[in-house]
C-alpha cells in the first residue's frame, strides 16, 4: 500500500499501481490522527508538508517552494491498517516532509508487527515544527528499533551540508 495526499501526485501513483494487483494506492495523508488538514503543495512535488517550510529548504531548492495548498483527509497507520485489513508483518516508509513522529504516534499496533521501518530524517529544520532526527531515532528505540542501514538523500548544493538521510530500521527482537 502507498499512500499520497496531493491529488496530482496521488493521480500518477494510482496509475503505477493499477498496473500490479498486489499494490493499492489511497489518497490520504498520515499523520497522528485522523480528520483534515492544510497540505501546502512544493513547485517540485517532492516537498508537499502539511508544516510551513523553513528558508533553508528553499534556499538549498528553489523548486522546493510551496506553490498553493489543498484540503487533504489525514488518517493514522493503525486506521489504515483496519480500514484496508493489512496482514502482518509491515515494511513501514516514512518520507512525510516533517510529519514522521505523528505518523509514528499514529502506528502503535502497527508498528507492533513491523518488522523493520525506513525513515526520512533531516539533520536541520526544514520544516517549522518537525521533530528532530534524535527525537524520532529515540522514539523508535524505545519501540524496539535499531538502526541497521543509513542513506544520504539531499544536500544542500551551495554549503555542500548534508540535510537529510534514510534511515533503516529494523525490529531488534528480529534476528
Amino acid at each position: 500500500v502507498s499512500v499520497e495526499p496531493a491529488l496530482a501526485a496521488f493521480d500518477q501513483l494510482s496509475a503505477r499501481s493499477k498496473r500490479d494487483s498486489g499494490w493499492a494506492a489511497v489518497q490520504v495523508a498520515v499523520s497522528d490522527s485522523a480528520g483534515e488538514r492544510v497540505l501546502n503543495l512544493s513547485a517540485n512535488g517532492q516537498s508537499s508538508s502539511l508544516l510551513p517550510m523553513m528558508d533553508q529548504h528553499v534556499q538549498a531548492n528553489s523548486a522546493s517552494r510551496y506553490v498553493g495548498s489543498q484540503t487533504v483527509r489525514t488518517t493514522t497507520l493503525d486506521l489504515l491498517q483496519q480500514e484496508l485489513h493489512l496482514p502482518a508483518p509491515f515494511y513501514v516508509k516514512l518520507d512525510l516532509q516533517g510529519s514522521e513522529l505523528p505518523a509514528l504516534r499514529g502506528a502503535h499496533s502497527v508498528m507492533c508487527d513491523t518488522i523493520a521501518c525506513e525513515v526520512e530524517l533531516s539533520l536541520t529544520q526544514l520544516y517549522a515544527g518537525a521533530d528532530t532526527w534524535d527525537t524520532i531515532i529515540d522514539y523508535l528505540a524505545a519501540q524496539g528499533f535499531a538502526i541497521c542501514d543509513l542513506e544520504r538523500v539531499y544536500f544542500d548544493p551551495s554549503t555542500k551540508n548534508l540535510l537529510q538521510i534514510n534511515a533503516l530500521f529494523r525490529q531488534e527482537a528480529v534476528v
